[in-house]
């Protein structure tokens, strides 16, 4: 009924997790190139769900579900596998953020605006992650639109293919997930470093507080004030903005930094192919 705050039943969540664990399960494959990782960014993603999701409504579920996946730090590096997909060998040139923009709007099948939500970004920096993803992948806008194209087809032919025996992996993992028998990480684990280490870390501190302590019992020489004197400082001249300084606190700045990747942006061909995969929208 509506305004009804009851939690979703678990046969909803697993429907959920059911109907995107391929999806998910190439994009995260294809952002870091190792089905193995691919895997545990998932299963962890899932349980994460599992444990946030009575608190969220049905229809914040997959922005929230992408976020997490997207977050994870199995994804963050890329290495090329084996036998990579049609078009994978271009995604190494991309960076991880650039990546993942790019793979939540072919493999995902998210609209710009989700996107940039997945991402926690303005829509004019997911817009210019994206082109300078397609820009990156072709030596000029033909052949980036080429291998756009044949990315595309290759993703979503991954999905639709995936073999019997990586589903079955896939269904293992949510059934864990829903279980509780998989942790909600939210990063890796944390590792105790060497006894060495920390001997060297404690001397160090140790040298640190000696010289800190110095500078109190033995101040530097040079004239002294006497008991509560006290003299102006000497006039400075405020520092002027450099011009690389002057275009980072600019509120256009992501203009000033790659007028060209924005440019392509706004590029009726590249607007048409996101209008076509969106179900024919009007291209802006």
């Amino acid at each position: 009924m509506p305004g009804s705050t009851s939690p979703p039943s678990p046969a909803a969540l697993q429907a959920f997790l059911r109907g995107i664990e391929r999806r998910a399960f190439v994009l995260a494959e294809a952002q870091c190139g190792d089905p193995a990782l691919a895997r545990a960014a998932l299963a962890a993603s899932c349980a994460r769900l599992r444990h946030e999701a009575a608190a969220l409504p049905l229809r914040e579920w997959p922005l929230r579900f992408w976020a997490g996946l997207i977050a994870r730090p199995e994804l963050r590096d890329f290495r090329l596998p084996r036998r990579p997909l049609p078009g994978q060998a271009a995604l190494a040139a991309l960076s991880p953020g650039a990546r993942a923009a790019l793979l939540l709007r072919l493999a995902a099948g998210l609209d710009l605006p989700h996107v940039a939500a997945v991402l926690g970004v303005s829509e004019s920096a997911a817009r210019l992650a994206l082109a300078r993803a397609v820009r990156a992948l072709g030596a000029d806008d033909a052949g980036a639109g080429a291998a756009l194209r044949v990315l595309d087809a290759a993703l979503h032919a991954r999905v639709r293919d995936l073999p019997e025996a990586e589903r079955a992996r896939l269904a293992e993992l949510r059934e864990r997930s829903l279980h509780g028998e998989v942790a909600a990480a939210t990063g890796t684990p944390r590792q105790e470093p060497p006894p060495r280490l920390l001997r060297w870390l404690w001397g160090a501190l140790a040298l640190v507080t000696v010289l800190l302590l110095g500078t109190f019992l033995w101040p530097p020489a040079g004239e002294s004030l006497a008991p509560g004197e006290s003299r102006p400082l000497p006039e400075a001249a405020v520092p002027a903005l450099s011009p690389e300084s002057a275009a980072l606190a600019s509120p256009d700045f992501e203009l000033l930094a790659d007028p060209e990747g924005q440019a392509l942006a706004l590029d009726l061909a590249f607007y048409a192919w996101l209008a076509a995969q969106d179900g024919g929208a009007d291209a802006r």
